[in-house]
């Protein structure tokens, strides 16, 4: 338990000795052996998701005007719902995509923002409550409905694979391995670029 604490807060080293000093103890102990391994493998994943918010973060291109405004929807959107920061990346990541791909004027930006939010959920396979969601931001439920259905095609358009590996938040195929430390700058391996019209 204490181990787990350390490493919620962080604390990755001191939750390591903790389990190795009790494996010390009960050398035969299968539980400690599987939190090691746990703790190990929370380890890595969490290193993996701070360089893909990273490379991210690198890579977001900046919006102006109505499309700005929407960007910033999207991170009320997030906070407002007590969501990862990778999946408000993605869903900034996915509304850059789409207005490379389609020419959208956003009336109601937290509309929009919604909806991006929403479909990063989707394609990390969780179906929330459209409505809940819409109502925590102040929009209409229908109105995201109609605009969610717009994303939800722009996705389905694309590389299944290709949609994961850019947007995904929590099942995205980069989680699954732990990056090398960064040494400043992003490399070319760090860039998914985006499909054009």
């Amino acid at each position: 338990m204490r181990s787990n604490l350390l490493a919620a807060m962080g604390r990755w080293a001191e939750a390591e000795e903790v389990l190795r000093d009790g494996k010390d103890c009960y050398p035969e102990s299968r539980l400690l052996e599987e939190a090691h391994d746990a703790l190990i493998s929370a380890k890595k994943r969490n290193r993996a998701e701070k360089a893909l918010i990273v490379s991210w973060t690198d890579g977001l291109s900046r919006v102006e005007g109505g499309a700005g405004e929407v960007d910033e929807a999207i991170v009320r959107c997030g906070a407002v719902n007590e969501l990862s920061e990778l999946v408000t990346l993605g869903a900034r990541r996915l509304w850059r995509a789409y207005l490379e791909n389609h020419n959208a004027r956003p009336q109601v930006p937290d509309v929009w923002g919604t909806a991006l939010t929403l479909t990063i959920l989707e394609i990390d396979g969780i179906e929330p409550s459209t409505t809940a969601f819409a109502r925590s931001i102040g929009c209409k439920p229908s109105s995201v409905h109609s605009v969610l259905s717009r994303l939800r095609s722009f996705v389905a358009s694309l590389d299944r694979e290709f949609a994961s590996r850019a947007f995904a938040a929590t099942t995205n195929p980069r989680l699954h391995f732990t990056p090398p430390p960064r040494r400043g700058g992003i490399s070319p391996a760090d860039v998914v670029p985006f499909p054009t019209r």
